[in-house]
């Protein structure tokens, strides 16, 4: 049985405030966040969001996978667990005015202030990419800024939670399966109630 627990949005927005107290300097803050929130709002696997040296350059979430529109984010996701063929998707995240956990305004603000050169998307200010561990280290930092148990909280924790968030929601079946990428009932195990 899977006892992870889904992050909610009311805690993404804790760990998303909490960053202040983590993160080394504000553009760590910005690069956080924004993985945070797009990690959540767009359903993903942490490792389609992070840097693996083993992976092929193909895998990479690059900068020219993103666009904006006034209230828009589209990420092409070029490929992913579940896209055998290749086809990749095109993920749209809608802007949510007065949230703290906009993806279109997080990923804006990280991408105003991200260095030039490198092309992978999420970056450091040297230009190194954003690593899986690095993802999972700073939500635990996170999680116990706010004196919360780790233990039962991974970078899948975000993906468990915008799944159970939709279903909570009212999203239909088709639906939660379009924003996760499932092709199957495989996201039912993600539904925490």
């Amino acid at each position: 049985m899977d006892t992870r627990l889904p992050i909610t949005k009311d805690l993404l927005s804790d760990i998303i405030s909490s960053l202040r107290m983590v993160c080394s300097s504000t553009f760590e803050r910005f690069l956080f966040s924004a993985a945070f929130s797009i990690a959540f709002h767009g359903c993903f696997r942490v490792g389609e969001l992070t840097y693996d040296k083993r992976k092929s350059q193909r895998h990479y979430l690059k900068l020219a996978d993103i666009s904006f529109s006034p209230d828009a984010v589209i990420i092409f996701l070029k490929s992913s667990k579940t896209d055998q063929a290749g086809t990749g998707s095109k993920i749209t995240l809608n802007r949510k005015k007065g949230d703290p956990t906009c993806p279109v305004s997080l990923l804006s603000s990280y991408s105003d202030h991200r260095p030039q050169g490198s092309e992978i998307l999420f970056t450091h200010f040297d230009g190194s990419p954003l690593t899986g561990y690095q993802f999972s280290a700073i939500l635990k930092k996170s999680l116990a800024v706010l004196g919360i148990d780790h233990t039962r909280y991974t970078s899948h924790s975000f993906r468990i939670g915008s799944a159970t968030n939709g279903f909570l929601g009212g999203l239909s079946e088709s639906d939660i399966k379009e924003l996760g990428r499932w092709k199957s009932k495989a996201y039912t195990a993600y539904i925490r109630s």
